[in-house]
């Protein structure tokens, strides 16, 4: 049905060009609202599905610039992406959907971090268990809605309030874990906890995976 009224939108706007002026704005709002509400359908399918991963070796280094990457390909250099992560450090994990985890908290700050100019990508590891880390430079997350953030459908303004909370599922099915600390004043830092294998029972092997 959103694609219809999409394409429906779209043909009334080339045949009615002669008097388009009178009609731009209610057909903005309609690609705007059929935006909003695919976006807003996307997030609940994917909140509702069970994750399954498909799981090889990365390199957190490489897993990390090709967020950066991805990110500028479709926001441009705001806010500016930064990596920060050793070569060395790698996991067993899904890497499309740590790959999505790290752009998502990019555009989260990109949306709701105001005066944010820059993010940092970092990665570590202790020998069990991989660090990564994303940090904004923009204002903190007030104190009202810090316990909140996670929780489906809370958002502090705008969005559909269920980024993070995919983000926290997605980093869950790989039985790590999710922490925030953030002040008004110096910015925000989400901090992942991976073990460096995914959990068996929700592991699977990924196509061309060496699985070494």
């Amino acid at each position: 049905p959103v694609f219809a009224l999409r394409t429906a939108a779209y043909m009334i706007g080339q045949k009615a060009q002669p008097i388009f002026e009178e009609i731009k704005l209610p057909l903005e709002t309609m690609r705007t609202e059929t935006d909003r509400i695919t976006r807003l359908m996307d997030d609940l399918l994917q909140f509702a599905r069970e994750p399954v991963l498909a799981t090889q070796v990365c390199d957190l280094r490489g897993l990390c610039q090709a967020a950066a990457t991805s990110y500028r390909a479709v926001h441009g250099d705001t806010p500016a992406v930064q990596v920060e992560a050793p070569e060395s450090v790698g996991a067993v994990l899904d890497r499309d959907r740590v790959t999505q985890v790290l752009i998502n908290l990019i555009d989260n700050a990109r949306k709701h971090a105001k005066g944010c100019t820059r993010v940092v990508l970092q990665a570590g590891d202790d020998g069990s268990h991989v660090t990564l880390r994303v940090t904004n430079d923009g204002r903190g997350i007030s104190t009202d809605n810090l316990p909140h953030i996670f929780e489906p459908f809370y958002t502090g303004g705008g969005g559909t309030g269920l980024g993070l909370s995919i983000v926290e599922r997605l980093i869950k099915a790989h039985g790590g874990t999710i922490t925030v600390d953030s002040s008004i004043e110096r910015g925000t830092c989400f901090t992942i906890r991976l073990p460096l294998a995914a959990p068996q029972v929700r592991r699977e092997s990924a196509p061309g995976a060496s699985g070494r």
